[in-house]
């Protein structure tokens, strides 16, 4: 698949999950989603998660920011970050637009 379509998929979840599970009164926020590329936990990079447990073999991170404003929700950043020999690197910026607004319980995505 082109690196391209990857990207805008992985934005493309990354957007239904927190648009489908994000409450009206979350003001501020992030989701991630950790990759294990290799379905291998001895390889890539162990991150600990806000509940405490540590997840084993990520190659990379993708993560998504976003702000609630009233009844919308605007993507504020997507950025991933690569493991390579055990370390996180630095985040990537993998949003190519601005901002992405949501409004709630109308499944309207629209670009702002």
């Amino acid at each position: 698949m082109h690196a391209l379509a990857v990207r805008l998929s992985f934005v493309a979840v990354l957007v239904f999950l927190v648009a489908t599970s994000a409450s009206a009164v979350v003001s501020s926020g992030t989701a991630s989603i950790l990759i294990d590329a290799d379905r291998n936990t001895n390889t890539g990079c162990t991150i600990n998660v806000p509940s405490g447990a540590s997840v084993f073999g990520i190659e990379t991170l993708v993560k998504m920011l976003f702000d609630t404003v009233g009844n919308n929700m605007v993507v504020t950043g997507v950025t991933k970050q690569q493991c390579v020999a055990g370390v996180l690197g630095a985040p990537i910026d993998i949003l190519m637009r601005d901002s992405h607004t949501f409004v709630h319980g109308q499944n309207d995505a629209r670009d702002r």
